[in-house]
């Protein structure tokens, strides 16, 4: 009896958990971005309208999941004539690709708190590998409505060129008005579903 108890305790032990599926509550997540410009100053924005979800479970990282879809035409740099400009097709063309989209491939170099988030970022319908930081404060309950909030941020740099956002000029003092890097910086709240992730986690 004895054998039997311990055989069913390492088969608990070693069977995969299952984790807990999270969708992105927008109104307390913030996308944002930030970019040179005429050399010497910085454009910074954000995007208001967006959707997604996080498969996660604490310590199995191999398994967690994120996808994203971001609405083209909801960027914010608190100019109205340059939002424009930049929903238009010298830029993101937000009426022929409505969608920034996100999907992670898998996660890397996870240490502790921390790790890498590789994924698939689709802007413009071109698609490329990006490498996100991950910081993963985790979950706790909320106070009011005591459901379960995973929070956690990422960055990462891309170079718009890569995107098909190629549009620039050049200015007098030198250089361009324009910066090809654009740093991403993410922060999202994310409430946890009724039922749990699709999968078991492997990790």
């Amino acid at each position: 009896m004895k054998r039997l108890w311990i055989l069913g305790a390492a088969l608990l032990a070693a069977a995969p958990a299952l984790g807990k599926t999270f969708a992105i509550d927008p109104a307390r997540s913030k996308v944002s971005f930030r970019v040179q410009h005429m050399m010497v100053e910085y454009v910074t924005g954000d995007f208001g309208k967006f959707t997604g979800r996080v498969d996660y479970a604490p310590g199995r990282p191999k398994a967690w999941q994120v996808d994203a879809d971001i609405d083209a035409g909801s960027i914010d740099t608190g100019i109205a004539a340059r939002d424009s400009d930049l929903r238009s097709e010298r830029f993101l063309d937000a009426a022929g690709h409505p969608s920034l989209v996100f999907k992670s491939l898998k996660v890397a170099a996870a240490r502790g708190r921390r790790a890498k988030l590789i994924g698939d970022l689709t802007i413009r319908g071109i698609t490329k590998r990006v490498t996100l930081n991950l910081d993963v404060d985790g979950v706790s309950k909320d106070a009011k409505s005591g459901a379960e909030i995973l929070r956690a941020t990422a960055e990462t740099t891309i170079d718009r060129r890569d995107y098909g956002l190629v549009w620039n000029k050049a200015i007098e003092a030198g250089g361009v008005m324009i910066g090809d890097a654009v740093q991403i910086a993410i922060a999202i709240e994310a409430e946890a579903s009724p039922a749990p992730a699709q999968a078991p986690l492997k990790g």
